[in-house]
């Protein structure tokens, strides 16, 4: 184990800063562009172990990983009888994530952004067009600091025929989650599995229509020692509301979790996904 070698500087190739704050030590990594949190809710990464530089010290520290990370995506979906289908996402980023996405942003055209975030959605709707270029606002000026994202579409033609070509149908997907979670191939595994950044992932679904077909309702939930998983959809006459949350513990999964955890990510990716079903075909 790491704890049975002495600590060396010819195994160190990254310096954080450690300070003391009302009888407590809180880490801050100072290389990590665009934070906005303050010095005490910073995200830092799972960096395990370190070397405190100062006398008396011959070995290594826990640092202890604070989970700041949050993002929450909104879809809405105006779906009218007839004409294009209105879409809108929102996402809200806190912690590690904003501080992901102010560099992509910095380092990006918004123009190019917008036409990247089409492309990206065309994947699950063909006819998708943004209606203006993509909209940010780096909320600094409270505790919430978080970043936001505005995107306007709209949808020349969301339907398609269902399995058996009688019926509409409009599918629904959850890109935040299924880009989170894979299944892995093999059953089995020697070392460590990495998992994506810990935190909280939500991603909500709000659908209007001018039809009257509602559905059932339903809750998952899954719940394992490296993460928490729920899906709930709710049904009324013309609005449908569906909801996905991941919280993601830790940093990676043992050998010994890694078939659990084949079996935890099959279930979540077979959970994902909604097929609307609306009137009579249109493609008889």
């Amino acid at each position: 184990m790491l704890d049975d070698y002495l600590p060396s500087h010819a195994l160190f190739d990254h310096v954080i800063l450690a300070f003391e704050w009302e009888e407590e030590i809180y880490y801050v990594d100072l290389t990590i562009a665009n934070q906005r949190d303050d010095a005490l809710n910073r995200a830092l990464p799972d960096y395990h172990k370190g070397l405190v530089v100062r006398e008396g010290m011959d070995k290594l520290t826990d640092i202890p990983f604070r989970v700041n990370n949050k993002q929450r995506v909104i879809d809405e979906f105006t779906i009218p009888i007839e004409g294009p289908t209105r879409f809108t996402v929102t996402t809200y980023y806190h912690g590690a994530s904003a501080d992901n996405i102010r560099s992509y942003f910095d380092n990006n055209s918004i123009i190019d952004i917008s036409q990247e975030y089409e492309e990206y959605y065309s994947r699950y709707y063909p006819h998708i067009l943004i209606t203006e270029n993509v909209f940010t606002n780096d909320n600094v000026k409270d505790t919430s600091r978080f970043f936001y994202v505005k995107e306007i579409y709209t949808i020349d033609s969301i339907w398609e025929p269902s399995a058996d070509g009688k019926r509409n149908m409009a599918s629904f997907y959850s890109p935040l989650i299924n880009n989170l979670i894979d299944k892995p191939s093999g059953t089995d595994r020697k070392m460590p599995l990495q998992l994506p950044e810990p935190g909280r992932y939500v991603h909500q679904i709000f659908i209007e229509t001018e039809g009257n077909f509602p559905g059932e309702n339903t809750f998952v939930n899954i719940e394992k020692p490296y993460l928490t998983y729920s899906s709930e959809i709710i049904n009324r006459i013309s609005f449908i509301k569906i909801t996905y949350v991941l919280d993601i513990h830790k940093s990676f999964i043992s050998p010994e979790e890694f078939d659990d955890f084949r079996i935890t990510a099959g279930e979540i990716l077979d959970d994902l996904g909604y097929h609307y079903l609306g009137c009579q075909s249109s493609f008889l």
